[in-house]
């Protein structure tokens, strides 16, 4: 099964995020579904059952011995910051180094089951698209300078989810396999 690990977002997170979508929407754009919006703290790629399980109590472990991570949304940006764009996001701000912190553990235990390493480091941001063309990519450049968003309240991270990727034809479907509550006081 294909994998990765997340963060969800909360619902008025979820909403603030749309909002710069709808204020960034123009065509050569591929947009991230409203409902797999999220905070990618690794992708596994493809996994069989018995990584799945030793992942899962790997998770266990870790996320225990997190407390939860009170964060905030920052900025809106794209990947890479100069030249054409092919990714636009919206940074986590606050609370961003617990969240790359708990990233570098879930990556140190990944590499302990023999997972691949992430060859890229881990950034906390909300992935809002991808861009598909490079009229698109100068539009959106534009679009950037001119845009005026106020990031949500911030918002309490209280878990990680182990999320399977089935990809179809109207794009990709989260399922949730598994939630691991940051539980530490």
């Amino acid at each position: 099964m294909r994998a990765f690990l997340a963060v969800e977002l909360p619902d008025n997170v979820r909403e603030a995020v749309v909002a710069v979508q709808r204020a960034l929407a123009g065509d050569g754009v591929k947009w991230v579904e409203p409902e797999n919006l999220h905070v990618t703290m690794r992708f596994l790629g493809e996994i069989t059952e018995v990584q799945r399980q030793a992942i899962e109590s790997l998770l266990l472990k870790v996320a225990g011995s997190r407390a939860p991570i009170d964060a905030a949304l920052s900025a809106v940006g794209t990947f890479p910051e100069r030249g054409m764009p092919r990714v636009i996001w919206v940074g986590i701000g606050q609370g961003a180094e617990q969240l790359s912190r708990l990233a570098e553990e879930i990556e140190r235990g990944l590499a302990a089951l023999s997972i691949s390493n992430e060859e890229r480091r881990f950034v906390a941001h909300v992935t809002l698209g991808r861009v598909r063309s490079p009229t698109a990519g100068d539009v959106l450049r534009r679009r950037l300078t001119q845009i005026r968003w106020t990031p949500p309240a911030p918002f309490w991270i209280e878990r990680v989810t182990l999320f399977q990727s089935t990809l179809g034809g109207a794009g990709p479907v989260y399922t949730a396999l598994g939630r691991f509550p940051l539980t530490a006081a």
